[in-house]
């Protein structure tokens, strides 16, 4: 995915930027802006990212990616709340959801840090209250792949919190990159 996205990048502008991932987002924001630096072109002013660990913080555990398809939105819905019931119900409209999701769901689980490279530039983390994973308390681990010290913020709301907690989160944003 990096490699697919870096030349757009590289030719984009020289615009001051910065880049916001979440979940499994988080992930490609942080690569991206290592295979940046890397590359010597613009780098990010700031990388926000939400609802995710550090990527070095991987973990082993059970796939879900290829079990069948209830057992599969049951595992999504225990994990992150999941695909709304009202989606799940839709037969035609999840069929084109699910391939989509499992792909997703697949890089999720087979990621590996691409580098032991730490972000240069400033890193602001954000997580919701009651999400399950990452727990609030797991998002400070996103300061061992950063040079400068991270901030951490923690707003109301599950996994997807950015969805119900939108107009403090762009605040936030706003306010650290205005």
């Amino acid at each position: 995915i990096i490699e697919a996205v870096l030349p757009a990048v590289l030719d984009a502008s020289d615009l001051p930027f910065a880049i916001f991932g979440h979940s499994m987002g988080a992930l490609l924001a942080f690569e991206l802006a290592i295979a940046l630096e890397r590359a010597g072109g613009p780098v990010p002013e700031h990388l926000f990212v939400s609802g995710r660990r550090a990527p070095n913080d991987v973990r082993a555990g059970e796939k879900i990616h290829g079990l069948p398809d209830d057992a599969f939105l049951d595992e999504l819905d225990r994990s992150f709340g999941g695909v709304p019931e009202i989606i799940r119900r839709e037969k035609d409209l999840l069929a084109m959801l699910l391939p989509a999701l499992r792909a997703d769901v697949r890089t999720f689980e087979s990621y590996e840090p691409l580098t032991g490279d730490r972000v240069r530039c400033p890193v602001h983390v954000y997580g919701g209250a009651d999400d399950r994973h990452p727990r609030p308390t797991e998002l400070h681990g996103w300061q061992s792949v950063a040079d400068e010290e991270i901030s951490v913020r923690i707003l109301p709301g599950d996994h997807f919190f950015l969805t119900t907690a939108t107009a403090a989160l762009t605040a936030d944003i706003a306010a650290r990159w205005g």
